[in-house]
C-alpha cells in the first residue's frame, strides 16, 4: 500500500534533482516520508504531506538535520575522493624493493 507514496516521493526527488538546487528542499521535507510510514502508521496517500508538516516544524530543524547530515557525508565522501587522486599510484613502492614500482 506504501507504493503510491514511494512513486510520488520518488518522482519528485528527481524531478527536484533535475533542477539542481531544488534538490535540496525535496531532499528536506521528504525524507521523513519512511519514519512516518512505519512509526506513525499513517496511510501512505497522507504520508507525503505529514512528513513536509514534520520537517517544517520548529523552524525546520528537522529539515536542517537532514541536510547538515548530508552535507557531512558528503565531505567525508569529498575527502575520500582527494586523498584517493592525490595518493600515490603505486601504494606498495614503501615496502617494495627497489625498481619493483615504476
Amino acid at each position: 500500500m506504501a507504493l503510491p507514496a514511494a512513486v510520488l516521493v520518488g518522482l519528485t526527488v528527481t524531478a527536484g534533482g533535475l533542477t539542481g538546487p531544488g534538490w535540496f528542499p525535496a531532499y528536506a521535507l521528504l525524507g521523513l516520508v519512511v519514519p512516518v510510514l512505519v512509526l506513525d502508521g499513517v496511510p501512505a496517500q497522507l504520508a507525503p504531506w505529514r512528513a513536509v508538516r514534520l520537517a517544517g516544524r520548529v523552524s525546520a530543524r528537522a529539515a536542517a538535520i537532514r541536510l547538515l547530515g548530508y552535507l557531512g557525508w558528503w565531505l567525508i565522501r569529498l575527502g575520500i575522493g582527494w586523498a584517493s587522486t592525490t595518493a600515490s599510484p603505486c601504494w606498495a613502492c614503501s615496502t617494495s624493493p627497489p625498481g619493483r614500482c615504476r
